[in-house]
């Protein structure tokens, strides 16, 4: 048979991998669909090919003939070669059926008496339901095994006694079925489960299964456990918990009520030495308590990684992935996963690190069950607090949201008697009811994106091992953000921090080394402003290029880790930005001449108390004005305290130019000799771009 240079034979016939499916969602772009996997396709001629292949085999000649009037035979085949090198598609002198179950030929693993096994496509699937509830009634012990769209698992075990209900199970799984939500939600085209399975696929979860089962008693440390399989085919357990927030076996009410209690600060020990931060646990705690939740089928993030290079051995950088279902119709490929980073001094403490940013990004996502009601911020004064009372878009921005560089959309402008969402806040300083707009604390919201009076942002979303102690991380970012934005904005010269402390921190010593040996110069900035808190800077400059960390602690020792932490962190994601010619950048470096904002001294004599730094931090905004609110976003299926902290009146560290702090801070404080205009903000050109480093 001739060949043709990609490998192609003009009488070869190909047919879809018979264990995919393909789900068309428009002319240019669409999704493979396997059990183990889905996969997004773009390319007007790849998605027509598919389009045509799933409705059954065609041979190469005929490909060419069918779209001779639309493609270029080299295009046709180049395709088909692309195709099928991606495993998507197969010649039909390559299927070999003993490869491959049809769904109903699907063996199951022989478990011993009171054992029910069944084997389906979804959760979602009535024979499901039935099964589980069938082998309830009969005091078996029930057992699903999933080949769906895009995962396959198995478990865990139910019976009576059991701490979590099938429910519990569905709702996780759809929860990380970012592809097929969207598909529901927005067109009206069926999922297709592929009808056959890889018969190595089969015989990999049989041997978990039975594994599985060998470890199983009631009550014990394998009852609740799932099997997945990794990349190699090998099973791996992982533990599910039940859903206290369960609409079935738990209190679907119980966000409701949790957002609408009041909160005290309360005592809850001594933050550890060895904790960055303080924490009230160790890493190594928060990691054996939180861990479970690194499940690419029902978990909180799919994956957890390093993305540091192995010979950087003081370079911890970690990063998360977990899946998001667009609010759009027009979604990117990105938009189904989202990323999150974690930063430390240790390789743990940035495991622990990434792992709970995803917690707090997840558990910002709406669900449904939080509760947001409709009302005009009239009718809610003087407990309200209006979207531009946290938000500080200039008029300027408002009405040309698409000239403006607000790193991140524009709200629009809320009208008088406007009904918009809120949710209930509670004020830490004056102990009473807020409202605070629900678009500002949740994302994910129905609606369209580019009519939202707020936006959200995790500025001041924060995770902790309680929830005092996540209130201070959101608090200290606050601050952080506020000082940072300030500084950068006006272009302020700053002195340098005194890192004198450093003197016995070998992990420091040793990091700064590193950077100094790769070519970089890092010098650390007081940022310190009226909030007293310590705030450092951690610039870095490479060939030109800068970078930068922020840190903001009571302790200026942590703030100082913090920040050279943050910018080892930005390192490994973002090239260094060289600035555009013409602008001044003598604020990066330190000047001996600036005023310094001397901070306010904290007792770490005795091992800090979390609660009296809280309360300390809100004493602090309190003097100037400043309330501290908080939203409790913790979600109890997570069971780890997030909280989102609002501070009306200080600045995020984005181009958002209203008047007030901002512009006043600077004069008032004796750092500039006179207030800004809109104008003559400096410009914010050290944003986020992808990057994946290699000896930078």
């Amino acid at each position: 048979m001739d060949k043709n240079r990609q490998g192609v034979g003009m009488d070869d016939i190909y047919m879809l991998s018979p264990d995919l499916s393909y789900a068309g969602i428009g002319n240019t772009w669409g999704f493979i669909i396997g059990c183990r996997g889905i996969y997004r396709v773009e390319g007007i001629l790849y998605i027509r090919i598919l389009q045509l292949l799933s409705t059954g085999s065609f041979s190469v000649g005929g490909l060419i003939d069918f779209f001779k009037k639309e493609f270029v035979l080299p295009h046709v085949l180049h395709a088909v070669a692309t195709l099928s090198s991606q495993g998507y598609i197969i010649r039909d002198a390559d299927f070999i059926q003993e490869k491959y179950l049809l769904r109903e030929q699907i063996p199951l693993p022989v478990l011993p008496e009171r054992y029910s096994v069944s084997c389906h496509g979804d959760l979602d699937d009535v024979h499901a339901e039935s099964a589980y509830q069938e082998a309830l009634s009969r005091n078996e012990i029930w057992l699903p095994v999933i080949y769906g769209a895009g995962y396959t698992f198995a478990g865990p075990f139910f019976s009576r006694a059991s701490g979590l209900c099938l429910e519990c199970l569905r709702w996780r799984v759809k929860q990380n079925s970012s592809v097929l939500n969207w598909i529901a939600e927005y067109t009206n085209n069926a999922v297709p489960i592929p009808l056959y399975v890889p018969v190595s696929l089969v015989n990999m979860l049989n041997a978990g299964i039975v594994e599985l089962a060998g470890k199983w008693v009631p009550d014990g440390p394998f009852g609740d456990k799932m099997i997945t399989l990794d990349t190699t085919g090998n099973p791996v357990f992982h533990l599910l918990t039940r859903r206290p927030e369960c609409k079935v076996c738990g209190d679907p009410l119980l966000v409701t009520r949790q957002m609408n209690q009041s909160f005290f600060i309360c005592n809850t020990g001594t933050g550890h030495a060895d904790a960055p931060g303080y924490r009230t646990v160790t890493p190594a705690d928060t990691w054996e308590k939180m861990k479970h939740h690194i499940n690419p089928v029902a978990g909180i993030l799919s994956e957890l990684r390093t993305i540091t290079a192995e010979d950087e051995i003081s370079m911890y950088v970690y990063g998360a992935v977990f899946p998001d279902t667009p609010v759009n119709d027009k979604p990117e490929a990105h938009e189904f996963y989202k990323n999150a980073f974690g930063k430390g001094s240790s390789a743990l403490a940035s495991k622990v690190s990434a792992l709970c940013e995803s917690i707090e990004r997840r558990s910002a996502r709406y669900r449904g069950d939080e509760p947001i009601f409709s009302s005009s911020l009239e009718e809610l004064r003087p407990y309200a607090v209006a979207p531009y009372e946290i938000q500080h878009f200039h008029v300027a921005q408002l009405l040309q949201p698409e000239a403006t560089h607000a790193l991140g959309p524009v709200p629009v402008k809320l009208t008088d008697g406007q009904l918009i969402n809120w949710l209930p806040a509670w004020s830490l300083r004056d102990q009473e009811r807020r409202y605070i707009p629900a678009e500002a604390v949740l994302y994910g919201l129905p609606g369209p994106e580019n009519n939202r009076v707020a936006i959200f942002e995790s500025n001041g979303l924060s995770a902790g091992n309680t929830r005092e102690e996540a209130i201070l991380q959101g608090l200290l970012e606050l601050i952080e953000r506020d000082a940072t934005a300030i500084w950068w904005f006006n272009g302020l010269r700053r002195p340098a921090f005194n890192t004198d402390i450093m003197e016995d921190d070998s992990w420091f010593h040793s990091a700064l080394q590193q950077l100094t040996v790769a070519g970089w110069s890092v010098h650390f900035l007081d940022l310190t402003i009226d909030t007293v808190t310590p705030v450092v800077a951690a610039v870095g400059c490479f060939s030109g290029g800068f970078l930068a960390g922020y840190g903001c602690h009571f302790d200026p020792h942590t703030a100082i880790i913090r920040s050279l932490t943050e910018l080892i962190q930005i390192r490994a994601l973002m090239k260094p930005i060289v600035p555009p010619a013409g602008l001044d950048t003598d604020f990066l470096y330190p000047s001996a001449n600036a005023r310094v904002i001397v901070s306010e001294q904290y007792d770490f004599i005795k091992p800090p108390v979390v609660s009296e730094m809280c309360t300390t931090g809100i004493t602090r905004l309190s003097r100037l004005g400043i309330d501290t609110i908080i939203v409790d976003c913790t979600r109890p299926d997570i069971g780890l305290p997030v909280i989102k902290v609002f501070a009306p009146g200080l600045r995020a560290f984005r181009p958002r130019f209203a008047s007030g702090r901002l512009y006043e801070i600077p004069v008032t404080l004796g750092i500039a000799d006179k207030i800004l205009t809109y104008s003559e903000m400096n410009p914010l050109w050290m944003t986020p771009q992808a990057y994946h480093p290699d000896k930078t």
